[in-house]
């Protein structure tokens, strides 16, 4: 019970603790996103190299506090030595989820040719728009 006069204590999620660039809970690395806006869409530039170890939830809050924000399409734009893991293929999936029920589009700018043929296996290929290049963006 909280005493008069006094100002209650913060709560956190107790779900992952990070620590750094490493995650304590997981061990995964964490994601460097930058964004920008261009239009109507929120352009997330992944700083690192995207494997297995990382923690690819950090994308997908990134996407929801785009389009929270009002951003209508989002793309993404991975380093060229990226690959698809299935946590990624996962994450993807629910990114473009999330902005088409606001009736948005996800795209990829400029893959390079493994992410370009994880999303033909796949079939997401037919669900997430692939651009060239940053050019593409309408904006």
């Amino acid at each position: 019970m909280q005493r008069p006069g006094t100002v209650p204590q913060a709560t956190y999620p107790p779900f992952i603790h990070c620590v750094s660039d490493r995650c304590f809970l997981t061990g995964s690395m964490r994601m460097k996103i930058k964004t920008s806006r261009r239009g109507d869409y929120c352009i997330l530039s992944v700083k690192e190299r995207v494997a297995a170890d990382t923690e690819i939830d950090d994308m997908i809050a990134t996407v929801k506090k785009c389009v929270e924000e009002g951003a209508v399409n989002v793309a993404v734009c991975f380093t060229h030595d990226s690959y698809l893991s299935t946590r990624s293929i996962s994450a993807l999936v629910q990114c473009n989820t999330l902005v088409d029920r606001r009736g948005g589009t996800l795209a990829i700018v400029k893959p390079n040719q493994e992410i370009l043929d994880t999303l033909d296996t796949t079939g997401l290929v037919n669900l997430i728009r692939v651009l060239a290049s940053q050019e593409d963006i309408p904006g």
